[in-house]
């Protein structure tokens, strides 16, 4: 790995990332070879954690409202 990017990198908690349009997840030595499938896996991971907030969101809202339910009970 180029030693430009290693500080970067170091801070990634994974060595691989999915790009999509190869259907495979694919090591950081090649994602920073091919700039294209870098942009591919980083937007890719973006929308999941985009998604993974939106539930954790409703899930926050389930929670108030069962809890609160709760709290009215006693």
């Amino acid at each position: 790995m180029p030693g430009e990017f290693k500080s970067i990198v170091g801070k990634l908690s994974s060595g691989r990332y999915y790009v999509p349009s190869l259907d495979e997840h694919l090591p950081i030595v090649r994602l920073i070879k091919y700039p294209p499938f870098l942009d591919e896996a980083r937007k890719f991971h973006r929308q999941k954690g985009n998604e993974v907030l939106r539930e954790s969101d409703v899930l926050d809202e389930l929670y108030d409202a069962v809890t609160a339910g709760q709290l009215a009970l006693m």
